[in-house]
């Protein structure tokens, strides 16, 4: 099984937000809603989906932070 990584894309978000409600343990904190409360996410958005033959089996929210001039 081959698993393809891909950055999340704002096109995507409807695909994202469907994953999470209709998954086991996704929750309101997992919603794109929820991390874009947050400006800085926005900003450095390096959010992950995770596709196995084309379907969406897993995300993970994250964002590059700058710490000292650098992106971490």
């Amino acid at each position: 099984m081959s698993i393809e990584v891909r950055q999340y894309a704002e096109d995507q978000r409807r695909y994202w937000d469907d994953f999470v409600t209709t998954s086991i343990n996704g929750t309101f904190l997992h919603s794109r809603s929820f991390f874009d409360c947050n400006p800085h996410n926005a900003a450095d958005d390096h959010s992950l989906m995770f596709y196995s033959a084309e379907k969406l089996i897993a995300v993970l929210p994250g964002t590059l932070r700058n710490e000292e001039g650098q992106r971490r």
